[in-house]
């Protein structure tokens, strides 16, 4: 995925100067001009979410120019860390991996991936994150920020069918 070929398309077609851009990200329009010269550039998620916020570009729009292919818009939504974090454990517990298998697969360390699955974990990933775990779950970027926008609906319902499956256990063993 190359990230500063999506951002230098924004800029252009929204016709944005790097300058307003900068006082906008309230960085120095220098770094602008350093990461639109970096095929390597790899911004963080939250990175991505303020560039789309700030330039009235969705989300998935910006991943696709990055090179992302997936379907539906997810618009321009807040993501918490948190919805991150329950996301992470939902795809894991979803695709039935431990974590011991999710580290053979993605090469992170064990306690990294209990630490991001965690409530604790108050950072946004950066998308090279997001993107070892998406080929682990072997879905896309944009398919799992869109699950992230809805996570609470989710888990709501996870968390419900689970509850009524142990009542029904619990009532057949009486």
């Amino acid at each position: 995925m190359n990230y500063r070929k999506a951002l230098d398309f924004i800029i252009n077609e929204k016709q944005i100067s790097i300058s307003v851009l900068a006082k906008q990200l309230e960085v120095n329009k220098r770094w602008i001009e350093i990461i639109l010269k970096n095929d390597e550039w790899n911004p963080c998620l939250k990175t991505i979410l303020k560039i789309s916020d700030l330039t009235a570009t969705d989300t998935a729009i910006f991943l696709r120019y990055a090179g992302d292919t997936f379907q539906g818009a997810i618009g321009n939504h807040t993501i918490y860390p948190e919805d991150i974090s329950d996301t992470l454990r939902y795809y894991r517990f979803k695709k039935e991996l431990s974590e011991n298998q999710l580290a053979q697969i993605t090469g992170f360390q064990i306690s990294s991936i209990s630490f991001r699955e965690s409530n604790r974990y108050c950072n946004l990933p950066t998308l090279s994150t997001l993107e070892n775990y998406c080929k682990a779950y072997n879905i896309s970027i944009g398919e799992f920020i869109n699950t992230a926008t809805n996570i609470n609906h989710q888990i709501l319902h996870f968390n419900s069918m689970c509850r009524t499956l142990k009542l029904n256990r619990s009532l057949s063993l009486r």
